[in-house]
């Protein structure tokens, strides 16, 4: 889970863990205080309540009363103060080691916390005092169904007891293999077997509660016997062997520490383990710490001012380059391994921390400045309980636990300039993204790819950044190469759309993670190559109808590039692809042509096809529609409100006359208009008739009252003549002045 749960927005701050800069760890600015004097000897993540469990000797963490054991929150570090996890108490003496297992029965999540040391009574929430020496296991249960109940820590009804007699000094660390323990260190224990008697190493099998006896055995195997006050003081496994360093003698007269190895069953390889500088003086610690593939990092911190560090070979030789051995004491003097984190390790010194980074020559990239009340080695006030692995020193040690830094020292006050006491947690780098699941690959351009990492442990965002030229993050037609920051869920992947001018490059990535909030620390960054291949152009022509005059249409595509392979005329999802550069469409639609070249790169273009078959508007002109005596020949004018029309009428459709048009013979006319455009025409017509009808005309008097005809003489040149008509009441009277006269009305 995120130490930040990716809330915090994006600050561009390049840190980079352990470079030249110095910028590979940045201190925690939450105030994680012990009580003065207080000192952990363990970290533990507990992803099951989402927080760290600390183990040492302190009696309070920033003021909240605990014994020897405090739950922080993973989010921020402060202190969960849930009776549930606390439900510890009392413990009269050290926690050394803790470690945790959960297991699922019968609806239940069961967590089991097992810790160890030198104390001898355990008290819990619910508990009477209890006896148990240096070692406990406690229990929880929590429901898988709802309501989702919990209970406290309590203690269990099998618990190994150690007796603190003599030189016993109890644990001092333990390993979990699945669901076997192995513990570790200087104590006589009266359960289990028979056989019982001063031992180093013993194994128990946490699902079926029995000892292993015959697992780094209990009286005769690996190390469980190196002498009568032999102390195994850590144990780790790396590849398929177990490493156990410690001390011949856990009193500190004339000790002589050690390395061994026991293979998987638990079996001793005697062929490895060396002694180490043993004709110097008394050693106080000897510790493991695993390099790449092949070598051993094992250091050797001594009672007197000189200090040994040496780098094995898994096969248990001293490395010829470097040597780190008790002849560099003028470098190396007080100096002891304490961490490592991926592939640096960590060195304290009297005032420092160092950080090397696992090559050939071990170069010190940064340091951290540690500043205590009491010398490294202060044997009159180490401020710890008698018996601890560390004889009653000074005590200063690191914890890595997932990308935190924990240092931790009974007399710090101060690290990085911040003030602090007893215990101060940096910010380390998440961890390195491992591969690309696409390797180097070839694309083209105008190609969406999809790029993606494994998810890296620890990262809150993943940087991406292109050498190249004309890619588009966002695939929003920007060429946004980078580098561009994700903080979301799925920023281990990102869509890289190629534009028309990309380039080859690399792609790069580096995982992030905030402290603070804000600061960013970059892991390693990786690449994979990409090789882009320029895309042919692909030119479909242009958009076009089908239209009454034209209802079947062939379309032309072509490439002004070279190096052309295929045309094709592409239907995404039919099967009616058409191969070449010409295509007969007959219905409306856009039609996509495509180009690929010899390299096999693609490239498209959409030719839009409309459907244009609609008629123009045709009006004819308004009534009547007649021809009479005093217009014997009419024009009739036709409207449309189309443009790019042709407007014309005509009788039999194969003579055509211009709009408007005259008329003098009745009969039916058809007005048309014809779009220049489409081809398409509308027709509407007309009826033209004849309104021509002589008037009936009667002269008075003539003939029905006998008179003869009026005649113009030579003396009499004028006659006037009065008629009617049976269509006009009113007489008309004229002068006529011809021969003969018509009354036309």
């Amino acid at each position: 889970m995120s130490r930040f749960f990716r809330k915090y927005s994006v600050v561009f701050l390049f840190v980079s863990l352990f470079s030249v800069e110095g910028n590979g760890q940045v201190l925690d600015n939450a105030i994680i205080n012990l009580n003065p004097g207080g000192v952990i000897y363990d970290v533990v993540a507990d992803p099951y309540h989402d927080c760290y469990i600390i183990v040492g000797n302190f009696t309070s963490v920033n003021g909240y009363a605990v014994s020897n054991i405090a739950f922080l929150n993973r989010s921020d570090l402060s202190v969960n103060t849930n009776d549930t996890l606390n439900s510890i108490n009392f413990i009269n003496g050290e926690i050394r080691t803790v470690e945790l297992y959960m297991s699922e029965t019968f609806g239940f999540y069961y967590y089991r916390l097992y810790l160890g040391g030198n104390f001898t009574t355990v008290q819990t929430n619910g508990d009477l005092t209890i006896a148990r020496s240096g070692f406990v296991e406690l229990l929880s249960q929590k429901s898988k169904l709802l309501p989702l109940t919990e209970t406290a820590f309590s203690v269990t009804s099998w618990n190994l007891q150690m007796d603190d007699i003599g030189f016993t000094r109890g644990v001092n660390d333990i390993y979990r293999s699945n669901d076997t323990l192995i513990i570790v260190g200087e104590f006589y224990f009266t359960s289990g077997p028979a056989h019982a008697s001063v031992t180093n190493v013993i194994s128990f099998k946490i699902t079926s509660h029995e000892w292993l006896e015959y697992f780094f055995g209990l009286y005769s195997g690996a190390i469980n016997y190196i002498d009568h006050e032999a102390s195994v003081l850590s144990i780790e496994k790396f590849g398929n062997y177990y490493y156990l360093a410690g001390t011949s003698h856990a009193d500190f007269t004339g000790g002589i520490g050690y390395l061994k190895r026991c293979d998987l069953s638990g079996n001793v390889d005697l062929t490895f383990g060396p002694n180490y500088c043993a004709s110097i003086g008394e050693v106080w610690r000897a510790t493991p710490i695993m390099s790449g593939s092949d070598s051993i990092i094992v250091s050797v911190a001594q009672y007197s001012a000189l200090t040994g560090t040496y780098v094995h070979s898994t096969s248990g030789s001293i490395l010829d380059s470097p040597v780190l051995d008790c002849t560099t004491s003028d470098v190396f003097a007080n100096f002891e391994v304490l961490a490592k984190y991926k592939e640096t390790i960590i060195l304290r010194s009297i005032s420092n921390f160092s950080f090397y980074k696992m090559t050939g020559n071990y170069p010190a990239t940064s340091y951290m400045t540690v500043t205590t009340n009491t010398p490294a080695y202060n044997t009159t006030s180490g401020g710890l309980a008698s018996g601890n692995p560390d004889g009653g020193l000074g005590y200063r040690r690191m914890h890595v636990v997932d990308n935190y830094l924990f240092v931790t020292g009974n007399a710090l006050t101060s690290v990085g300039g911040s003030s602090r006491t007893g215990l101060a947690a940096y910010c380390l780098e998440p961890l390195d993204a491992k591969q690309f699941t696409l390797a180097d690959s070839s694309i083209c351009q105008l190609d969406l790819q999809t790029y993606t990492v494994p998810t890296v442990p620890y990262a809150d965002g993943y940087r991406w950044e292109y050498t190249g030229s004309g890619a588009d993050f966002g695939n929003n037609g920007s060429a946004d190469i980078g580098p561009v920051d994700y903080d979301l869920l799925a920023a281990n992947s990102v869509s890289i759309k190629f534009l028309s001018n990309a380039t080859s490059g690399q792609l790069k990535v580096t995982p992030y993670s905030y402290c603070n909030g804000t600061t960013k620390l970059f892991s390693n960054t990786i690449t994979t190559n990409i090789t882009v291949s320029s895309a042919p152009n692909s030119i479909a022509g242009n958009d076009t109808s089908i239209t009454c005059y034209n209802s079947a249409i062939q379309l032309y595509g072509y490439s002004d590039s070279t190096n052309i392979d295929t045309f094709l005329w592409d239907y995404p999802g039919s099967l009616f692809d058409t191969l070449g550069q010409f295509e007969t469409v007959t219905s409306a639609g856009n039609y996509i042509f495509k180009v690929t070249n010899t390299n096999g790169c693609s490239n498209y273009d959409t030719v839009q096809v409309t459907l244009n078959k609609i008629q123009p508007t045709a009006t004819p002109p308004p009534p009547p529609y007649e021809l009479s005596c005093l217009n014997p020949v009419e024009d009739f004018l036709g409207t449309t409100t189309t443009p790019n029309t042709i407007a014309e009428w005509y009788q039999d459709s194969t003579t055509f006359f211009p709009n408007p048009i005259s008329v003098n013979t009745i009969g039916t006319y058809y007005f048309r208009v014809t779009d220049t455009l489409n081809g398409c025409f509308k027709d509407t017509g007309i009826v033209v008739s004849n309104n021509i009808t002589p008037p009936d005309i009667a002269i008075v008097g003539y003939p029905s009252i006998g008179l003869t005809l009026e005649t113009l003489t030579c003396n009499l040149d004028t006659l006037n003549l009065t008629c009617y008509s049976a269509l006009q009441t009113q007489p008309q009277v004229g002068s006529i002045q011809t021969l003969q006269y018509f009354m036309v009305i």
